[in-house]
């Protein structure tokens, strides 16, 4: 997969006085995740090819195709451009791609592309850019909660399923053998279980599953109900408030007896796991001591390596001890951006901001391109224009309305779709990469 480079330049500039515009980072912004196949521009095909195994006689002909055939029809022998009388259909209109009937609201759309200059990491940070190349011919496939629907892309990489019912959807792109999404939002053996009649769903990691304020189900329960009415779904979550990336590396006593013995029950595998390792190495810190702040800063790189190599150390650990379940990874919220944070942190809270977006930024930069086939529901970006404190109930933990959004991510970013007055993930855009070898 694709290499890059990142520096902690802006905790450099806040502390040492250099300009935050020495920093070296790859950053695109995000598109909004149903936004962004709308706001997305695609070439228009020249001529869509004929799919052998569409119904052509659903596909209204344009008015310029019924014309030339009725010239046809009136002089069938004048020209050279008429169709020859050998049944050669050459010049003769391809249906239109998608078909109208695919395009019925309420209709569930999005756009699949190669992405060749890797600028595209999670459902909200790609965007189509030249260098990317528009991917016809792709099979998808739409589960419902009674049917299962199959389609192929456009050659402008366009698909759309159309006049759907209300209710929960999953999605599925096939690219085929030797690529990977690198957008991270595209399951590789949810179908299989879907197809199967059994999902489960193992959560491992720290409280954020596993803590509230209130007697409400963890996000992911709301997640089981939302896979429930397309395929019963077991919740099995192990998480332990608390702990540390360290110790769920292969070997330790919380992957052995916590990890290793469910994933023969499970399909897909939720992490939420990193958080506490900063906790633990700035919590105990008065803000107003600035040789205690900077101390803690000292290494920060360093750290932040060590963490990221933990967390890509267990997930490569399950893909082979389960290679067929799907990983995600739940990227954090900038959590200092609640009126907590803002509370305790003081006059530093402006420069742990920034810190942790910076941070958050490398973490699923690196995660995406180390893991093949991680899927990272970004939560960082799916809370970056709200008000995040209605959905914490603490500086850490979700609020009961923050289970729902959590658990409304993680779907989407599994391929998840709602149809209703709530819409989720109408429109999305996937990204593949090739696998090096």
């Amino acid at each position: 997969m694709k290499r890059f480079v990142i520096s902690m330049g802006l905790v450099a500039a806040l502390f040492f006085g250099c300009s935050p515009d020495d920093k070296e980072i790859i950053y695109d912004d995000a598109l909004t995740g149903d936004v962004a196949g709308d706001t997305t521009e695609t070439p228009d095909s020249d001529a869509a090819d004929v799919d052998s195994e569409r119904d052509e006689s659903d596909v209204e002909p344009s008015e310029d195709s019924t014309d030339a055939k009725d010239d046809a029809t009136e002089d069938p022998g004048s020209g050279d451009d008429n169709p020859s009388d050998d049944g050669s259909d050459e010049d003769i209109e391809p249906p239109e791609c998608p078909s109208p009937d695919e395009l019925i609201e309420p209709a569930i759309s999005g756009t699949v592309y190669r992405d060749n200059d890797f600028t595209s990491y999670s459902f909200y940070r790609q965007r189509l850019t030249d260098g990317d190349e528009l991917l016809g011919d792709v099979d998808v496939v739409l589960f419902s909660e009674s049917d299962e629907k199959t389609t192929t892309t456009c050659p402008n990489g366009v698909f759309s399923f159309g006049g759907l019912d209300d209710g929960n959807y999953i999605l599925v792109v096939d690219p085929g053998d030797g690529s990977e999404c690198a957008s991270t939002n595209n399951t590789r053996h949810l179908a299989g279980a879907i197809r199967n009649g059994n999902l489960g769903i193992l959560t491992i990691g720290d409280s954020i599953p596993s803590q509230g304020d209130g007697d409400y189900p963890f996000f992911p329960a709301r997640l089981k109900e939302l896979m429930d009415p397309l395929v019963p779904t077991e919740d099995i979550n192990v998480a332990v408030p608390g702990s540390v990336s360290e110790q769920w590396l292969p070997g330790s006593n919380f992957y052995e007896n916590k990890v290793k013995p469910n994933l023969e029950q499970a399909q897909v595998v939720l992490m939420s796991l990193g958080g506490n390792d900063y906790v633990n190495r700035f919590g105990a810190i008065n803000p107003n001591d600035q040789d205690a702040v900077a101390k803690a800063i000292e290494g920060l790189p360093e750290f932040q390596a060590q963490v990221i190599a933990n967390l890509v150390t267990t997930i490569k650990a399950i893909q082979t001890d389960a290679p067929n379940v799907d990983i995600v990874y739940v990227l954090y919220p900038n959590f200092a951006r609640s009126v907590i944070w803002e509370q305790q942190a003081g006059d530093f809270v402006t420069l742990i901001i920034m810190y942790f977006e910076q941070a958050l930024d490398e973490m699923v930069q690196i995660m995406g391109q180390e893991i093949e086939h991680l899927i990272i529901a970004d939560m960082q970006r799916a809370t970056k224009d709200l008000d995040i404190d209605p959905y914490l109930c603490d500086g850490l933990h979700l609020s009961e309305l923050g289970t729902f959004f959590w658990a409304k991510e993680i779907f989407q970013a599994l391929g998840g779709v709602i149809v209703g007055d709530e819409p989720v993930g109408m429109t999305r855009m996937v990204g593949f990469a090739p696998i090096d070898e």
